[in-house]
């Protein structure tokens, strides 16, 4: 049986909605990336886009778990200006090595999913196994969980090939 990591950063709770229900649905381990400076709030709201766009990584805290234990990693991010979050994008500077195998998710408030996505399998060195993206409208609407159901269905197939 394969072994799982959800791994995500989530500022305003919708990636650890996404990351939640795939822990659950999948039995993984759930690994949120924490910094030590909060990111609440319109200021932070700026001030996360413009790192992003500047290629800036967070400093965050160390992970619980080793991702060279498992078998696959999800990693999931909300879009930050057509960008990976930068604690997202710290977790993969710090982790690329331990990676066997990932798929990706995000969540965004309207474009920019397959440019974050595509950004994501560059740093992290390898294609993602499967992708997923879910919009604040999606969310909200509760329509999230077909798609996520096929993201699912790809990560085990991918797991079981």
């Amino acid at each position: 049986m394969p072994k799982f990591l959800v791994v995500y950063y989530s500022r305003t709770g919708h990636t650890a909605q996404v990351a939640r229900a795939l822990a659950d649905r999948l039995g993984a381990d759930l690994e949120p990336i924490r910094e030590a400076r909060s990111r609440k709030g319109i200021w932070q709201y700026f001030r996360s886009a413009r790192e992003a766009l500047a290629g800036k990584r967070a400093e965050i805290e160390p992970a619980r778990h080793d991702p060279a234990a498992y078998d696959i990693v999800l990693l999931g991010s909300p879009v930050w200006a057509s960008h990976p979050s930068t604690p997202v994008s710290a977790y993969l500077a710090a982790n690329r090595e331990k990676l066997k195998a990932v798929a990706f998710f995000v969540t965004l408030g309207g474009s920019g999913a397959e440019k974050t996505m595509a950004r994501m399998e560059e740093a992290a060195g390898k294609q993602a196994l499967a992708k997923f993206s879910a919009t604040e409208r999606e969310l909200k609407s509760g329509k999230w969980k077909r798609g996520l159901q096929r993201f699912i269905d790809a990560i085990e197939e991918a797991a079981t090939a």
